[in-house]
This record gives structure tokens, C-alpha cells and sequence, in this order.
């Protein structure tokens, strides 16, 4: 399977399903730079 059939793939399973996982913000000011970030902000 090709890339393309992979992301076609991926689009009408992203369409077709819901995802419930919540998005947190790191909050910085409080607790400091992400270590992986590396000073890339």
C-alpha cells in the first residue's frame, strides 16, 4: 500500500470516528520551559 492509499485511509477514518482526547496547554509561566522543546519557543 502507498502512501496516498494511507492517508486516504486515514481521512475517511478520521471522518467516520470521533476522538474524545482533551488538549492541555502547558502553562509555562507557571511551571517553566518543556525540556524537549530545547529554547525553540
Amino acid at each position: 500500500m502507498v502512501a496516498f492509499e494511507h492517508i486516504q485511509r486515514a481521512i475517511i477514518w478520521l471522518n467516520n470516528n470521533e476522538c474524545e482526547a482533551k488538549v492541555l496547554k502547558w502553562n509555562t509561566a507557571a511551571w517553566g520551559e518543556i525540556p524537549a522543546d530545547y529554547g525553540r519557543k
